[in-house]
């Protein structure tokens, strides 16, 4: 599918998911407003969504609420301190860990041993012994956590959204409300004077975000998607059934200054080009992507320690919370590798 100034969708949700790790607060606006002006709205907020599980999460526990206003979200995605402990609870296998003496108050004596367990672990905002204990509770039956899910999470894996909630229930971070800078709103202003014009293709796709989440992410280097751009026309004329009396009003409308075939490669290069996978390599790596996504902190990922496993590949494009199908399985060596790991004590 492709968007109103011929980005791969795709690859537009790749990059605004990749600005928002990287803090880059224009470039964020940008394919926010390229997802708003192609119609996309139900793209964008599933975007959205995942970067702030995957890469914020417990810095802004309450940013789910910002979700009305693309823009305030996205911006507040993008400068928020960014942590990966969601990802790192993933891979983890998670262990019981021993628990201080640091009990809530009205904690009461007459709850199962794994309940208490789980209400002391959360005290102390343990995140990995919680999380242990939380999936074992759910396995006896329904489990009541103290931070219940948007409904916009339904969709999460059983397993994933019980990890949510405990790294919700850990948090007790909570932001000032913001808005956008004028900076920013003029930037859009300014597109919107340019759109459906080639001017309006201010940045390019990232080659290093395209790795395993996209089609592009999952072919060989030598295989090129330049073809898809340079045919779009003809593509877009069987599409919407143009007869040839409407050609000349359709190109008017869509292609203002001129055809994509005839654009310079190097304007043809921001949105389409060759592949990523080298050619040694025949599957997606949870490793490689873990190393380019996930290299922040990780507070409520308690227990880092190393071990020797499988990589977990796989023939294509992936998603993160795949990492999250089998939270018993031996991990893998490297996902893990290029984090920053820290215990944190309030």
């Amino acid at each position: 599918m492709i968007t109103c100034h011929f980005y791969r969708l795709d690859e537009v949700q790749a990059a605004l998911c990749y600005a928002i790790m990287k803090g880059r607060p224009l470039e964020t606006a940008f394919w926010v407003q390229e997802l708003l002006d192609s119609g996309r709205e139900k793209e964008l907020q599933q975007t959205l969504i995942q970067a702030w599980l995957w890469f914020v999460l417990v810095n802004d526990p309450l940013w789910i609420a910002y979700l009305t206003d693309p823009h305030q979200a996205a911006y507040r995605l993008t400068i928020t301190p960014k942590d990966n402990s969601l990802w790192a609870l993933c891979c983890l296998l998670p262990n019981p860990d021993t628990l201080c003496s640091n009990v809530p108050p009205a904690l009461k004596n007459s709850k199962a041993t794994l309940e208490r367990y789980l209400a002391i672990a959360l005290h102390q905002k343990k995140g990995q012994a919680a999380c242990w204990a939380a999936l074992r509770l759910a396995a006896l039956g329904p489990l009541d956590l103290p931070s219940p899910l948007s409904p916009l999470l339904s969709d999460l894996d059983p397993s994933l959204q019980i990890c949510v909630s405990v790294l919700l229930a850990c948090s007790s971070a909570a932001r000032t409300p913001f808005g956008v800078p004028d900076e920013i709103r003029r930037h859009l202003d300014r597109w919107a004077t340019l759109l459906g014009r080639r001017g309006r293709r201010c940045y390019g796709i990232p080659q290093e975000c395209l790795y395993g989440l996209t089609r592009r992410g999952c072919i060989s280097q030598k295989v090129s998607t330049l073809g898809e751009l340079r045919g779009v026309h003809d593509l877009l004329v069987h599409e919407k059934g143009i007869g040839e009396g409407g050609l000349d009003a359709f190109y008017a409308a869509m292609f203002p200054d001129d055809i994509p075939d005839e654009w310079s490669l190097a304007d043809q290069m921001w949105s389409h080009g060759l592949g990523v996978l080298r050619p040694s390599e025949t599957a997606i790596s949870l490793s490689r992507l873990g190393a380019i996504w996930f290299q922040a902190e990780s507070r409520f990922a308690w227990g880092f320690y190393e071990w020797v496993g499988l990589d977990r590949v796989y023939e294509g494009p992936i998603r993160f919370d795949w990492v999250a199908k089998d939270l018993d399985a031996a991990s893998v060596e490297g996902i893990l590798d290029p984090m920053r790991k820290m215990r944190v004590v309030e």
